[in-house]
């Protein structure tokens, strides 16, 4: 658990990601142990297990240039992350397109 921690912390500083939003969650079955990392409030997560890093279960998924599914997983949550920041406008910006849906739709 310390050494997914540590990978973590080293990642997110790469991608400039803000490290205490990450959780680590261990989960136990019969035979195996599975981890589960959430990013945000449950927004994103991955799933892997016996601490190899090698996922089949995570959200989002964009990149896949990268040496692990972890690192892709990061780097895919910096992507989404500033596509959002990309796509919303500020208040006054927005009002005359907020006005214009407004008028079309009669609300």
């Amino acid at each position: 658990m310390i050494r997914i921690k540590e990978k973590i912390k080293i990642l997110s500083n790469k991608y400039k990601l803000v490290f205490n939003n990450f959780v680590v969650e261990k989960k136990k079955n019969i035979l195996k142990k599975k981890y589960l990392i959430f990013y945000g409030i449950n927004e994103y997560y991955f799933e892997f297990s016996d601490d190899v890093y090698v996922s089949s279960s995570y959200f989002p998924y964009f990149d896949s240039s990268k040496d692990t599914d972890l690192e892709n997983w990061i780097s895919s949550i910096q992507i989404t992350l500033l596509k959002k920041s990309r796509l919303l406008k500020s208040i006054k910006d927005g009002k005359s397109s907020r006005d214009i849906f407004k008028k079309k739709f009669k609300i």
